[in-house]
């Protein structure tokens, strides 16, 4: 967001857009900066990457019900406390703007690997 406005940067990879896409595209594809937007979902941002991709993404799609609990080795979803700090953030950001229709309270044991599946 910031290099687009400030260093005239084109185009974004982003994890986060999984999670929030109209957000994210109310961020990158506004016309000016929109620095409250931007602090709003940097917390949900950083919350992503607190293990190594695709950890992140696949704990909070399945928290949305958007995927299965599956999880394929080395990968393991996040553990009970990053998952309820994930949940707060995408509950404060709101679940409307998610491509989920609720948010589960998963538990360790709804996870399982593909071995298991």
């Amino acid at each position: 967001h910031d290099a687009r406005f400030e260093a005239g940067a084109v185009g974004v990879i982003s994890v986060t857009s999984n999670v929030v896409p109209g957000k994210m595209v109310d961020l990158i594809c506004s016309d000016a900066p929109n620095p409250e937007l931007r602090d709003e979902l940097l917390p949900l941002m950083n919350w992503l990457f607190a293990e190594p991709n695709p950890i992140g993404l696949n704990t909070a799609l399945a928290m949305l019900d958007c995927a299965e609990p599956v999880f394929r080795l080395p990968y393991f979803p996040y553990d009970a406390a990053l998952r309820a700090k994930g949940k707060a953030l995408i509950e404060a950001i709101g679940v409307e703007h998610t491509p989920g229709a609720k948010l589960l309270d998963l538990k360790d044991s709804d996870f399982i690997t593909l071995e298991e599946w």
